[in-house]
């Protein structure tokens, strides 16, 4: 595949996923509470629940980038990190308990942490006089997800189905 291709279909992956990652914040942060408080949290355990995602973020992106750094290459690193935010999402939506909330969304932090090795990977493979405007780019379209994630709550909220014993 040419040079040119690889890095535009890169760009457009990387595009998609700042897309979705502000738009899973958009889609939880409305609705945590009310889901920690059915599952017997209090607002100190609210408060955990919150913040670990971000904190499990800020770990992680520091390995994340580290190896990043170490390596020059992003690529299994993201795919490391994404498998960490699915298995995090997925347990966030099975909600058997409290607890099982405050582990998903540290992993689901874990897996975000990968940021910090996609700006790694987009410092690398860009000139410095294309690099502000790629960066921008990137962190409105995750600003976009912020914006309609909210949105998607209405749909969401009208969604009654099971996967298996799941509801």
């Amino acid at each position: 595949m040419e040079l040119r291709t690889q890095k535009l279909l890169t760009n457009i992956g990387l595009g998609v996923w700042f897309l979705l990652a502000g738009v899973e914040y958009a889609v939880i942060l409305p609705t945590a509470w009310l889901y920690v408080e059915s599952l017997g949290g209090d607002k100190f355990f609210f408060g955990m629940v919150f913040s670990s995602f971000s904190a499990a973020g800020l770990v992680s992106g520091i390995l994340f980038g580290i190896w990043a750094d170490r390596v020059g290459k992003t690529k299994w690193i993201i795919i490391f990190a994404n498998i960490w935010g699915i298995a995090g999402n997925t347990l966030y939506s099975v909600g058997i308990s409290k607890y099982l909330i405050l582990v998903s969304r540290l992993l689901s932090g874990a897996g975000a942490g990968v940021g910090s090795a996609i700006f790694a990977q987009l410092t690398h493979t860009s000139a410095n006089e294309e690099r502000t405007r790629i960066f921008s780019s990137f962190i409105a379209m995750r600003m976009v997800g912020i914006m309609i994630g909210p949105g998607l709550n209405f749909f969401l909220r009208l969604c009654d189905f099971y996967i298996g014993p799941i509801k």
